[in-house]
Formats: C-alpha cells, structure tokens, sequence
C-alpha cells in the first residue's frame, strides 16, 4: 500500500465513521508540497498525486469536513503575510475599524475554506462537506454577540457550521442557533457533563424545531471533545502525584480516551441526534504510538486529524491499529487508578460539573485563552496592514 492509501484505510475504519481535516482547506495545498517534498525526488509526483486525492476540488474525497479554530485561520495569515496584507489594505478604505476588518477578513479566509469543500456538500446533498467557523472567543460569555456573528458566519456559505464554546452562554446560543436549522460544532468540550448538556439541549431544541416546520435536512450537530487539551491544561499530573508511581504517560493518554469512550457510549445508547468528534490528540505512549487514535476510532463519529496525525498513519502504515476500538472497556486497573484523582472524575462522571462549572474548568479556561490570543494576533495583523 501507499502511504496515502494507509489515510484511505483510516476513512473506512468503522461504518458511519468519518474522517476531516483539521486546518483550513487554504494550507491543504501547501501541506501536500511539504510532504511531497520529504520524498526522494522521483516518488514526488505521485506522492503528490495520493495526497490530492484526499481533498479534490471534485469528486468524493477522503476528508468529508474540516475543522477550524481561531490559531488555525491566524495561521493562513502568517503562511503569506504579503498577499493578505495587501487584501486587508485593499479594504481598508471602506472599514477604517481594525475590529471590524479583522472580523471580515476571518469570514473571507472562512468563506474561502467553504468553497473548496461546496462541490462535496453539494454532491452528498448536505450530509458532508462542512466547514467549522468560529465565534469570537472573546465573546464567549456574551449570548447576543455570539448568535449575531453566528449568523455572520453561516451567511458566508451554505456549508458553514457555526463553531460554539461548551460554556454557560454558549448552550444557550446553542439552543437559539438549532431551533433555526443552523448546524453546530460545540468547541471546548472536555468532560462528559459537558458533551451531556449540549447533547439534551440540541435535542430537546431538534423536537421543537421540527414541531414547528423548521428545515433541518441539511443540518448537523457535532459535538467537539479534546482530550490532548484535557490531559495538558488541568491538575491530572498535579494530583497523578499522590498515587504510588505517579501517572505514566500510558495513564495519562488513557485518562482522555476514557472520557471519550464513556461520553460516546452515552450518545449512543441515547440515541442522540449529535455525532462526536475527536480532535485535539497528541501522540504516546513512545514515539510509535498515538493511544488517542488507535483506542478511539468507531461507528458514529469523527476525527479531526491535524497534518501530524496524517504524517503518523502514513508512517507507521500496517503498524497502526486500523479497528474500532471505541466500544471496547478502558483497561480495569488504569480506569481504577484514574477515578482515585479528582479531576478525572470531574471529567469521567456525568453531572459533575453544572453548566455554570463548565466557564472555570481548567481547560475551558486555557483554551478559550489561546484561541482569544490567536484573535488578537489576527487584529494586530490587520491593524500593521491598515497602517492604523
């Protein structure tokens, strides 16, 4: 097999499972020249050649979707400062407020993104070929900003699905945006109780809906989770310390997969209308491993995978454990250990944190921070091409 071929085989590792790609369709084409170039200069070409397929501008590509948040648009930015610094100049005349320019810059890089991935949304009749644009992250406890930039947003593109934090304000808006057909990806997922209340709410949301005539043919609800983010940016180390050994760094990727079986079992058996991504993960235990991919893959869900999860399938090639292992039990003795540590169990328990819990839970706090920085990178970057 090719190495694309192995990314091929990862698309079809359960029924119903789909894989998309998590950056912006605006770095897919620098990224296949990247990884072409790492090959001996006579396999170039068709190196090149595989990795098109996966995303091309017709046909049924390997990648059904795409997500995006606010680092990963700052970084089309930064990938050719010249020409959007000249596009934002180009503008400026018209919107003198760096706000409001670095706003519609995000919707162009947004709306661009989305007509790559129309022909797919168009061609499935609605079902793939989504785009994740989000709101401000800096508004995320603002209900009213944010349903207004949703609508921004989804009147960019038909394929356009409104990316919202799993916060206080952000169920709320939740709500708002599924009771008008306008499909969602809820971001800043980490615990089971969060994944719980956005999935009731959308669907006590969907009954009313439809009760009341609302399209929803070519709507989605997809539930983020993010268990690299859940295991880097909480206590889980901190308190790992006070069990004998510590947390060896198998425990530790285990602690998110956990969360992750457990918040897709309860979906399922619910029978739930919203799917559950997979994005955020990180490789380990060792350098060969990525426990976050291999134990998590499975019917009715998604993974986001970034370049360097593409890059890892394609190396490791029939290494990796193509299976669904998502329904699978999470080893006794590890899942035992984990519920010893607080924080694991405030992620693992459903209820255990209450929506106005879920503002302050440590990684809800560090992500929307980093995504807030990547915003402010973006104003800065218009205000210097503004000359203001």
């Amino acid at each position: 097999m090719t190495r694309t071929e192995f990314v091929e085989r990862l698309a079809r590792a359960a029924p119903g499972f789909e894989l998309w790609f998590d950056s912006s369709p605006l770095a897919f084409d620098a990224w296949v020249e990247e990884e072409a170039g790492r090959a001996p200069e006579a396999e170039r070409a068709g190196v090149s050649a595989g990795l098109v397929r996966l995303l091309p501008a017709e046909g049924m590509p390997v990648f059904r979707g795409v997500t995006t948040n606010p680092v990963l648009s700052a970084a089309v930015l930064k990938a050719d400062p010249v020409y959007w610094s000249a596009w934002v100049k180009e503008r400026s005349g018209g919107l003198r407020d760096p706000e409001r320019l670095s706003w519609a810059t995000y919707l162009e890089i947004v709306r661009r993104g989305a007509a790559r991935m129309l022909p797919l949304h168009e061609e499935s009749r609605g079902r793939w070929g989504f785009i994740s644009g989000q709101v401000n992250p800096r508004d995320a406890a603002d209900p009213e900003r944010m349903v207004r930039q949703a609508h921004e947003l989804r009147a960019v593109a038909p394929n356009v699905m409104v990316k919202v934090p799993a916060t206080a304000a952000g169920l709320k808006v939740l709500r708002q945006l599924t009771l008008a057909g306008v499909p969602t990806n809820v971001t800043t997922q980490f615990t089971v109780s969060q994944v719980m209340a956005c999935a009731k709410t959308v669907r006590e949301a969907v009954e009313v809906a439809r009760a009341k005539g609302v399209a929803l043919d070519r709507w989605r609800s997809v539930l983020t989770l993010m268990p690299g983010r859940f295991e880097d940016l909480g206590p889980l180390d901190a308190q790992g310390t006070s069990l004998a050994g510590g947390l060896t760094e198998e425990e530790r990727r285990w602690a998110g997969v956990a969360v992750f079986r457990r918040a897709w079992r309860l979906l399922k058996d619910g029978g739930y209308p919203s799917r559950l991504l997979l994005c955020s993960m990180r490789p380990g235990p060792g350098p060969d491993r990525c426990l976050h991919l291999e134990e998590a893959l499975g019917d009715a869900m998604i993974v986001s995978a970034q370049p360097m999860h593409l890059k890892f399938v394609m190396d490791r090639g029939e290494a990796f454990r193509f299976r669904p292992a998502v329904e699978e039990p999470v080893p006794a003795a590890v899942l035992a250990k984990l519920q010893r540590l607080p924080y694991f169990r405030a992620a693992w328990e459903e209820g255990a944190l209450s929506p106005q819990a879920f503002d302050a839970f440590p990684p809800v706090v560090a992500t929307n921070r980093d995504f807030s920085k990547a915003v402010g990178e973006m104003f800065s970057f218009v205000s210097r091409a503004m000359g203001a």
